[in-house]
């Protein structure tokens, strides 16, 4: 079976009173790095998100999408990725009632990290996930969004399962089931979008 993982990560912190018209928004686009989870080795030390782990590969790997270079690229799928930033919020902002950093998009399974707490897990790629901040953001932060592959979490929840559901491990998952290449071209030309897109 051809996977593809696209990851979908909207991110930005914004802080309020009780007043909506109050938000105020700051995006972290900027001064991404990317890592290979496995040795924590650097694929890229300037990533601009929205991004995908295919794309920041793309330097070092054959094009996906040119005769049967998918075949040989499905490891990437196998692996988890580590997108880190470092970022700084001003006194005025830290001293708001309300610090919320809202993901606006993962796909799928993550862990985020900030400044050495885990503050959320992540399962379903249609979901937006806030997660109250307030108690661990500081004037210069650490933010590591690990994205996980989901084959193995797949496995486990298929085996957790006294039965077998049809069309394969993938049903386990809350992610666009495109991109496990069922509606894409012929079955030796699978392509794909580049996976991983984090935003």
């Amino acid at each position: 079976m051809r996977i593809s993982i696209l990851l979908v990560l909207v991110i930005f912190i914004s802080s309020c009173k009780q007043e909506r018209s109050n938000v105020e928004r700051q995006y972290l686009e900027n001064n991404w790095l990317l890592h290979k989870a496995a040795d924590y080795s650097l694929i890229s030390d300037s990533v601009q998100i929205p991004s995908t782990v295919h794309k920041e590969l793309l330097p070092f790997i054959k094009h996906p999408f040119q005769g049967n270079n998918e075949d040989s690229l499905q490891w990437i799928t196998e692996e988890d990725w580590i997108y880190e930033t470092v970022f700084t919020v001003n006194k005025e902002t830290l001293a708001k009632e309300n610090i919320i950093l809202n993901f606006e998009g993962i796909d799928t399974y993550a862990s985020i990290e900030l400044n050495g707490h885990e503050i959320l897990e992540t399962n379903n790629a249609f979901l937006n996930w806030q997660v109250d901040v307030k108690p661990f953001l500081e004037e210069e932060n650490e933010l590591y969004v690990t994205i996980k592959s989901p084959l193995e979490i797949e496995e486990q929840k298929a085996a957790a399962n006294p039965y077998t559901l049809p069309e394969g491990n993938r049903v386990y998952t809350r992610k666009a089931q495109y991109q496990y290449g069922w509606d894409w071209g012929d079955q030796n030309s699978t392509p794909w979008e580049y996976g991983n897109r984090f935003i």
